[in-house]
């Protein structure tokens, strides 16, 4: 979005939104989640007051009479199951092997693998992780922790970790209840997804949609709640790290009344670059790079002709 269509870079404290006027800091900060009390609610962009700006992007694309920001969607995989969802369920593991249990965290770590994989053997869900049994798995030296996987792998962890944090939290905690909460709320938004497919809905019903926005908000505005917290104590725990992908993620849940998150997320590109890799990788043996990549582009045509043709003839 900021190198090839101009719009605003996610690191910009001063406008880092390319659908809003919201700030890092000050009444319409992206910190704030409220619904629908936040600031940056009321300088969300309208196509009128977003072309007559004097710092809108210059890309050529905008220069269509129809065209504005509001044509571009965020993507729900990379801002949700690759952005928010692995801090917080990278932080609850977190919580989980160094505070909670009480072994050494690798001893810890087993337990929940153990765990995880009678899980899987009861549920049998369609997605899993293979192994979950190292440290760096959500711990990183310096930075917050923050749960590695594919995004699939990420997605279809939540109900996992809900049900194992029901397991081994403290049902008497306030903060370890708000957690439970958080997570039985991020559950819910997926399910609300899954149980309105692209396939018959190109936009969340009415009703269905104003739940869906007010779930969306109070996952925003927990995870903050908890971030401060702990970060506040007297022996402060770096945990619950909140990226402007937060805030993404909302936007997407307001677009919703018009457009489902999955008819935008990006999937389809990632099942598209195995198929690539798996391409070149046959080209590469006996090739210059060049000529690999002349062979891979001839092979690739006529696979997508021999398909197209087969389709035709159905």
């Amino acid at each position: 979005m900021a190198k090839t269509l101009s719009l605003p870079r996610w690191s910009k404290q001063d406008s880092p939104c390319a659908l809003c006027q919201c700030k890092k800091h000050g009444a319409a900060s992206y910190f704030d989640n409220r619904y629908p009390g936040a600031g940056w609610l009321d300088t969300l962009w309208d196509f009128y007051s977003w072309k007559r700006w004097g710092q809108r992007s210059k890309c050529h694309l905008f220069s269509l009479s129809w065209m504005s920001a509001l044509n571009v969607a965020y993507d729900w995989m990379h801002a949700k199951y690759l952005g928010s969802d692995q801090y917080i369920y990278g932080s609850c593991m977190f919580l989980l092997v160094y505070h909670i249990l009480p072994g050494s965290p690798q001893q810890n770590l087993d337990i929940l693998w153990r765990w995880m994989k009678s899980y899987y053997k009861k549920h049998k869900p369609r997605v899993r992780y293979n192994s979950f049994c190292k440290l760096t798995m959500f711990k990183r030296k310096k930075d917050f922790p923050k749960l590695r996987g594919k995004a699939a792998e990420v997605k279809a962890f939540g109900p996992v970790l809900l049900e194992m944090w029901g397991q081994f939290s403290s049902k008497r905690d306030t903060q370890h209840k708000q957690i439970k909460l958080l997570l039985k709320k991020n559950v819910k938004v997926d399910q609300t997804l899954a149980s309105h497919p692209t396939s018959e809905y190109y936009r969340l019903p009415e009703g269905v949609h104003e739940e869906f926005v007010s779930d969306c908000f109070a996952v925003a505005q927990i995870h903050k709640q908890l971030g401060e917290w702990y970060s506040k104590q007297e022996n402060p725990i770096r945990i619950f790290n909140m990226t402007a992908k937060s805030h993404c993620v909302l936007h997407i849940a307001l677009a919703a009344e018009f457009v489902h998150p999955g008819l935008t997320w990006c999937y389809s590109g990632e099942d598209f670059m195995r198929v690539v890799q798996v391409l070149l990788q046959s080209c590469v043996r006996g090739n210059q790079p060049f000529a690999t990549m002349n062979k891979a582009c001839k092979h690739y045509n006529l696979g997508s002709q021999l398909r197209w043709a087969k389709e035709a003839k159905k």
